[in-house]
């Protein structure tokens, strides 16, 4: 009958289009931070939960053009200064700025194919090539593109008289929820339907007529008039129950003999990194700092394989409002992983392999894995795992106190944010 063809969709990502500033209160103390990338202005106001206030959206801007932000900010002693790295100087040579750093911090980040320069006493809005005026305006919406393949019909039907005459294919919806729509097949079913019942009417036509012959020609006979009020009153029969049986559904429910379009989810393109290639930029620029153990925090239990029950400090600030908000609605805290040591990321690493476990870069101490860091847990309600209806209340709870959700793990959360792949959803 027919022949389908696929459907192709590319989509096109968004940029980033501004700075956020905000106030976030760490270990009692209030210090402005800056974040780049920021969409838009809800998406900056949403960072105001938990332990942040007063966010301010500055569109097409980068932070370190905005009064106030560290990025622009004068070095905090004269032995400080902005750190200037070029990197990809054989493929696209691109600039990255660091603010308020010591020597030994911007050597550090001479790395593979990055070249640092110290510019003491000096900010990094004063060192030229740093953050551009302007970030690089938004890309439009993603927009689908496809190519509908039409079936070609074995079978002529009338009706459809050439492929043209098919409806077109739709797209409908929102974006994760867009469907296809495809008419191909009711039309089809449709046209034979119309076919059939115009092959009924000339047959029971004919059969009447030749009733209305042999009634003509019965010449007195008694079996040969019933026969042809046989057939007359059978094709008449035949009519009825043909043409009065749409007629009945159609009086019922109209879509009873209506063929709805084949409706097909579209599969939205979702681009998955390797683990260890999954590590935001800002993620290099996290200063180290001490960890604070969080054993003390209340509503929390640690699983027996936890080897470092430590965090950076603002991470455990976090961690705090989600374990009041999980405690108020009756729920403890278990957390599986907290802070780790480079070798057992190492193990990890060797036990699951590329692209299952983060890969600790010895040059810098396994800084590149997030649980080496401090910033991110593995959590989930006590004694349930992470497949339990019960883990939509601590997802619930961890997005409301600032952590995202790395989208391949149900139980792993950071914050501040630093796989790229880390989402409020």
């Amino acid at each position: 009958m027919a022949v389908f063809g696929f459907i192709f969709f590319f989509a096109a990502e968004s940029w980033a289009a501004g700075c956020c500033k905000y106030t976030a209160t760490l270990a009692g103390v209030q210090k402005i931070q800056c974040e780049e990338n920021i969409t838009d202005e809800q998406t900056c106001k949403s960072k105001c939960l938990g332990i942040t206030t007063d966010c301010t959206f500055f569109s097409n801007q980068a932070c370190i053009n905005v009064d106030g932000c560290p990025q622009g900010a004068p070095p905090t002693s004269p032995d400080r200064g902005c750190c200037l790295c070029e990197t990809g100087r054989i493929t696209e040579l691109k600039y990255s700025c660091y603010h308020d750093l010591f020597y030994a911090q911007c050597f550090n980040k001479n790395i593979g194919d990055t070249s640092c320069s110290f510019k003491k006493g000096q900010s990094c809005r004063e060192v030229p090539n740093c953050i551009p005026l302007t970030p690089t305006p938004p890309t439009p919406p993603p927009k689908y593109e496809y190519e509908p393949v039409y079936p070609s019909l074995q079978i002529p039907i009338p009706g459809i008289p050439s492929l043209t005459e098919f409806a077109k294919v739709e797209i409908r919806g929102e974006p994760g929820e867009r469907y296809v729509y495809i008419p191909w097949v009711g039309q089809y079913i449709s046209a034979i339907y119309n076919w059939a019942m115009g092959i009924v009417g000339v047959l029971a036509v004919v059969m009447i007529i030749w009733g209305g012959v042999i009634y003509l020609t019965a010449g007195g006979s008694p079996e040969r008039i019933s026969t042809a009020k046989s057939y007359i009153t059978s094709a008449i029969a035949g009519l009825i129950l043909a043409f009065g049986s749409y007629l009945l559904l159609y009086t019922i429910n109209p879509d009873l003999v209506k063929f709805a379009a084949l409706k097909i989810r579209v599969i939205e393109k979702e681009e998955y990194l390797l683990a260890e290639e999954d590590i935001e930029e800002q993620a290099k620029t996290l200063e180290r700092v001490d960890l604070v153990s969080i054993e003390d925090i209340d509503n929390i239990v640690f699983d027996k394989t936890v080897e470092i029950k430590k965090l950076r400090p603002e991470t455990a600030e976090a961690l705090k409002i989600a374990a009041q908000k999980l405690k108020e609605q009756g729920v403890v805290l278990q957390l599986n992983n907290a802070a780790r040591s480079y070798e057992k990321q190492l193990r990890l690493y060797n036990q699951y392999g590329k692209g299952r476990a983060c890969f600790p870069k010895e040059e810098i101490g396994g800084y590149n894995c997030p649980h080496i860091v401090g910033i991110a847990v593995d959590a989930v309600c006590q004694g349930k795992t992470s497949d339990d209806p019960c883990q939509e209340k601590v997802k619930k709870a961890m997005f409301e106190a600032g952590f995202c959700r790395y989208t391949p793990e149900a139980w792993h959360f950071e914050y501040p944010k630093m796989s790229r792949n880390c989402v409020k959803e």
